[in-house]
């Protein structure tokens, strides 16, 4: 490869992480794909790692990507995923001139968090979900994909755990099922019954999520966070929904 093509790709690369955060995709983290392959390889047997070099995971915080999605006319079952895997496809074909391998969303059993992990985005908290030293819990990992291009990896974001310096610890005393404890263990089993019931105050919000004080101005819209814990609160009716409390 020329000096003058390498510019090139250089301006094109920047072009496409710029187009991704015009449409609400505000992360970032480009991996280089051989250092990854403990984790994503056996996940991904009928992929020939070799031929891909890089390996992208974006994510969205707050609310530009919900309206991009919305103006964009994406509906059905699964909106978010699928616009997500838009972009990833049209980042991957308009400026690196590839294809986007996708490895999430799809049925890949990929570790999301393992791998988000890497990037510094985020720290485990209370609530049992991640938080982003910015975003606060107000962000999602959104697709992970691979490209047959070599991009220049990403350094990992680094920033103090957030949840260190948080002294009232509201994600605590507000959650009404006792599910977020002091010990630092959340109680899936216990949020979800509570969430299952009828006129549970969190079928479709995380009061412990809205009281942290982290990113508050990320917020979902009502729209969006009641789209999102739906898509939850339906699995849990259908995982606990039929089983007697132990």
């Amino acid at each position: 490869m020329t000096y003058g093509n390498y510019r090139l790709h250089e301006m094109n690369q920047s072009q496409g992480i710029e187009y991704l955060e015009s449409h609400g995709i505000d992360l970032f983290h480009a991996f280089d794909t051989p250092a990854l392959a403990e984790q994503i390889g056996s996940a991904v047997p009928t992929i020939d790692l070799d031929e891909y070099p890089t390996t992208v995971l974006i994510a969205n915080a707050g609310t530009t990507l919900w309206h991009s999605m919305k103006q964009a006319g994406m509906s059905g079952a699964d909106p978010v995923d699928r616009y997500s895997v838009y972009l990833a496809e049209q980042y991957a074909q308009r400026f690196l001139n590839t294809e986007a391998e996708i490895l999430y969303p799809s049925d890949y059993p990929i570790s999301l968090r393992e791998i988000g992990a890497k990037t510094g985005w985020s720290y485990t908290t209370p609530m049992g979900i991640t938080i982003h030293p910015k975003f606060g819990t107000w962000y999602a990992y959104r697709a992970l994909f691979m490209v047959k291009t070599q991009l220049p990896a990403s350094s990992p974001l680094l920033a103090d755990h957030p949840c260190e310096s948080c002294t009232d610890k509201p994600c605590i005393t507000v959650c009404p099922s006792g599910a977020v404890g002091e010990n630092g263990s959340f109680g899936l089993e216990t949020c979800a019954r509570y969430r299952i019931e009828d006129h549970s105050p969190c079928a479709y919000q995380c009061l412990s999520r809205i009281s942290c004080p982290v990113g508050t101005e990320y917020h979902y819209v009502p729209e969006q966070m009641k789209y999102h814990y739906n898509r939850s609160r339906t699995t849990m009716i259908r995982y606990f929904g039929g089983q007697s409390a132990s």
